[in-house]
C-alpha cells in the first residue's frame, strides 16, 4: 500500500513538471535593462501615458488590457485617490524567476495625501524583459 502511495505522489510530482532551479543554469540578468523596463513602466503609469504601458508589457498581458482599459483604471484610481504627485523607486524584491521591483505611488487629493506601493513582475520573454504583472499593494 505504502509503495503505492509512493509510486503515485512521484508519478504526480513528475507529471506537475516540477524542477528545481540550479543557479549555474540562470541566465544573468541585465540590471541595467531591468531598472530602465521598470522605471519606463511606472513613470508610464504615473504620466496617464498608455502608449508606453502597453509597450511595456509582454503579449500574453497585453491580451488582457488595451488602451480603453487602461484609461478607464486609471481615471477610476485618479478619482478614488487623486492625481499622481510623485513616483519613487523603492527597491527589489529577491526571487529566482523574476525581476520584482516596488514604487511608491504619491497620490493628492484635495486636503489629503495618499501612498500606494506599486509592485512590478518582470521576466523574460520572447527574449526580451517584460512587465508579466504588476499591482496596486
Amino acid at each position: 500500500m505504502h509503495k503505492i502511495i509512493l509510486g503515485t505522489a512521484v508519478l504526480a510530482v513528475a507529471a506537475c513538471g516540477c524542477r528545481a532551479i540550479s543557479p549555474e543554469s540562470q541566465k544573468t540578468i541585465n540590471e541595467a535593462n531591468v531598472m530602465v523596463l521598470g522605471s519606463k513602466f511606472a513613470k508610464s503609469f504615473a504620466d496617464d501615458d498608455a502608449e508606453e504601458f502597453l509597450e511595456c508589457l509582454s503579449p500574453q498581458v497585453r491580451q488582457s488590457i488595451n488602451e480603453e482599459k487602461f484609461k478607464t483604471s486609471y481615471s477610476e484610481i485618479i478619482e478614488k485617490f487623486g492625481k499622481v504627485e510623485s513616483c519613487e523607486f523603492m527597491g527589489n524584491l529577491e526571487n529566482p524567476l523574476y525581476q520584482i521591483q516596488v514604487w511608491k505611488m504619491r497620490f493628492a487629493k484635495e486636503n489629503r495625501v495618499n501612498e500606494m506601493l506599486f509592485r512590478i513582475l518582470m521576466a523574460e520573454t520572447d527574449g526580451n524583459m517584460q512587465v508579466v504583472s504588476f499591482a496596486f499593494l
